[in-house]
């Protein structure tokens, strides 16, 4: 079951990212090409339309995010009750947490 947490908060967390960047280049793009951004002939439109509701589509990023926020602090609340070691994806926190204790 740790595994399949692991996962999901690392997925999650990936297509939220993946797709909120995704939008913010289109966005920028779009931007630099001024009036011109807008005409179908410099194929930003349609690019545009197609990258836009993919932070949507499959899950909201927000919502995604919070899954991941709440994975992680369910990590740290391991380490610091010493309840069990932490997956090997979120070891980082143990050493993070307990680097100020030496």
């Amino acid at each position: 079951p740790e595994d399949v947490q692991e996962i999901h908060a690392a997925s999650s967390c990936l297509k939220a990212t993946c797709t909120a960047l995704m939008a913010e280049g289109m966005e920028a793009c779009r931007l630099a090409c001024g009036g011109h951004g807008y005409s179908q002939l410099s194929g930003l439109p349609r690019l545009y339309t197609w990258a836009t509701p993919c932070q949507t589509v499959e899950g909201e990023n927000h919502v995604l995010w919070l899954q991941c926020a709440r994975y992680l602090v369910k990590c740290v609340g391991m380490v610091t009750s010493d309840r069990s070691l932490l997956p090997a994806g979120v070891q980082y926190i143990q050493a993070w947490l307990t680097c100020d204790e030496s």
